[in-house]
C-alpha cells in the first residue's frame, strides 16, 4: 500500500508542480504578466504583489518534487489557493473559485500519510 501511495504522490506532485511553475512564471513573463498586474491591482493588492505570489508558486512547485519538502510545499500552495478563493469570492468571481478549490483538494492529498499494512 505504501509503495502505491508513493507512486501516486509522486505523480500528483509532478502534475501540480508543472501547473504551479507555469502559473508562477505567467506572473513574470510576457503579456500575461501585464494582465496579472492589472488583475491584482483591480483586486486591491499592492503594486508588485503578483510577483510575491509568483515566487511562492514557483518555489512551492519545485519543492513538491522533493519528498522531504513536499508537505511544506503543499501547505504553502494551499495557503496561496485559499487567498485565491477568498479574492475571487469577495469580488463576485464565483466561477473562478472552482479551480483553486480543486487544486487545494489535490494539494491536501499530499499531506496524507500512507497507511502501513498491519499483519
Amino acid at each position: 500500500m505504501k509503495r502505491a501511495w508513493n507512486k501516486f504522490a509522486w505523480g500528483l506532485s509532478v502534475v501540480l508542480g508543472l501547473f504551479f511553475v507555469a502559473q508562477g512564471a505567467s506572473k513574470f513573463l510576457g503579456e500575461t504578466a501585464v494582465h496579472w498586474a492589472s488583475r491584482f491591482e483591480h483586486w486591491g493588492y499592492p503594486n508588485g504583489f503578483q510577483w510575491a505570489v509568483g515566487v511562492v508558486e514557483i518555489c512551492g512547485a519545485v519543492a513538491l518534487f522533493a519528498p522531504r519538502t513536499r508537505r511544506l510545499a503543499a501547505v504553502s500552495l494551499t495557503v496561496v489557493m485559499a487567498g485565491a478563493i477568498m479574492t475571487h469570492g469577495t469580488h463576485g468571481e464565483i466561477p473562478r473559485v472552482i479551480t483553486p478549490l480543486i487544486l487545494s483538494g489535490m494539494l491536501l492529498l499530499l499531506l496524507r500519510r500512507p497507511r502501513t499494512q498491519a499483519g
